[in-house]
């Protein structure tokens, strides 16, 4: 099985969109964008750095940096249900990332569904405090704010 993380492109988007579900569109349009394609394709434009999680040449998940208002990074994430199937693939390559990323970002701060219990798992394994759910965004749905400090 060939896993890796690698610096996101164009067609690592048109790739990941092939795997949306009905519910990644409803959750883009609900938040002003057009499709979910769109809202990833900005993320991914905004971004100082951004990655793709391919296992088997399929992209798993999508990740990037953007400067936080606070100072460090904000981090962005999403996934499909192969992550979920093949995340575990990606433990390794992914704390040799995050240990990367928190000499140019830190502390990085993202937020977390506490409904994607993989994700969840990820950030904790990764090293994220989690906070208390909290309404959050647009539609105020619950998400954990979640911080990665400097060992």
């Amino acid at each position: 099985m060939n896993v890796r993380i690698e610096a996101a492109s164009e067609q690592h988007l048109w790739f990941f969109a092939r795997e949306f579900s009905p519910a990644d569109e409803a959750e883009a349009e609900s938040n002003g964008w057009k499709s979910a394609f769109e809202a990833y394709a900005t993320l991914h434009e905004q971004s100082l750095e951004s990655w793709a999680g391919c296992v088997d040449g399929r992209v798993a998940c999508l990740l990037g940096v953007r400067h936080h208002p606070e100072g460090g990074g904000a981090l962005w994430f999403h996934s499909v249900p192969l992550f979920v199937e093949q995340g575990r693939r990606l433990l390794r390559p992914a704390r040799e990332l995050f240990s990367g990323l928190m000499s140019r970002w830190a502390p990085l701060h993202c937020h977390v569904s506490p409904e994607n219990a993989a994700l969840v798992r990820l950030a904790q394994w990764v090293g994220f405090e989690l906070g208390p759910a909290m309404p959050t965004g647009h539609r105020a749905l619950p998400f954990h704010h979640a911080v990665l400090r400097r060992h």
